[in-house]
């Protein structure tokens, strides 16, 4: 079914509860959103920014996301935690021109244009899959012809692909990143399992460091693990941490079509200075990134797909 709808026409979205029983859309403090609940899980997306909020998995009803408390819903501030999309670039645009961070789908409404459900043999529905556009991509010099489609399927797992497309006959430099916040119980029983090579600090603008063995987070990181190519090689990475209860956890994510992880946690004065991040709350997060950065350059007439996977 396609779905054709202004990006903030509540009624029109509303019709997708008629024919599809997994996905049901709310308008409340959150901002316009679309509420998954299947078989095996339960999701919540935000359509400003093209946005995850929470995934829930039914075999043991934990949150996989960390959503900030203080996280601004203003249809004009980019939300903090879940899932925001950075496209097309990431982090500081290399301009002379003042430009948004992160690109310019993090702050305008998507459109959702298409709806799948996959039902098991008792017509149960075990997937739902979400396919959207931002409304707006030519803002701040963004090529034209450059087209943009994300992705969101819910099921056992999550999985968000960023499917970019190059429309033009000129080649066209694409830098971006599925910038995921994990929960996590306290950040000092982490363990990140599965990240080896070398990465560079940005904090230090050191290059080539070595993965630690034992990977944890005591400080403040921005760190950028890099690989030869954005090939479509999967590359596997586990959390482990101790749940309260002193249970222990993992969450394993894949990621396809990058070529570098980014590893992520502000720490103690960096979240102290942000608006949008209650005291102490950097503890209780980190982000892992799949991204192409540094940039890669998109033939002409080709597409890319960056994938992040996550149970």
């Amino acid at each position: 079914m396609t779905v054709k709808q202004s990006p903030s026409n509540l009624s029109t979205l509303n019709a997708i509860s008629n024919e599809y029983s997994s996905v049901n859309v709310s308008q409340s403090g959150r901002g316009l959103c679309l509420n998954i609940d299947n078989l095996h899980a339960s999701a919540s997306l935000s359509l400003f920014g093209g946005h995850l909020l929470s995934f829930i998995p039914k075999r043991d009803q934990r949150e996989r996301l960390w959503l900030s408390e203080d996280a601004i819903f203003d249809g004009v501030s980019a939300i903090r935690g879940g899932v925001p999309i950075c496209w097309p670039w990431f982090g500081p645009k290399k301009s002379d021109k003042p430009s948004p961070s992160h690109g310019v789908v993090r702050d305008q409404m998507w459109t959702l244009y298409r709806l799948e459900e996959r039902k098991n043999s008792g017509g149960e529905v075990c997937e739902s899959i979400c396919y959207l556009k931002p409304s707006q991509l030519s803002r701040y010099s963004t090529p034209e012809d450059l087209s943009l489609t994300l992705k969101l399927s819910i099921a056992e797992h999550c999985e968000i692909a960023l499917v970019t497309e190059n429309n033009s006959d000129q080649p066209v430099e694409l830098s971006q990143a599925i910038h995921s916040y994990f929960a996590i119980d306290d950040i000092e029983s982490l363990l990140i399992v599965g990240l080896n090579g070398t990465y560079f600090d940005k904090l230090s603008n050191t290059f080539d460091l070595k993965s630690p063995p034992n990977y944890r987070i005591n400080a403040e990181t921005d760190r950028v693990h890099t690989r030869a190519s954005s090939s479509d090689k999967s590359e596997g990475i586990s959390l482990v941490f101790s749940d309260k209860n002193t249970k222990q956890n993992t969450l394993s994510i894949e990621h396809n079509g990058h070529n570098a992880t980014v590893v992520w946690n502000p720490w103690v004065e960096k979240s102290s200075k942000m608006k949008d991040m209650r005291e102490g709350a950097y503890r209780k997060m980190i982000c892992i990134e799949a991204a192409t950065e540094p940039s890669i350059n998109l033939a002409a007439g080709q597409t890319h797909v960056l994938t992040q996977r996550f149970n």
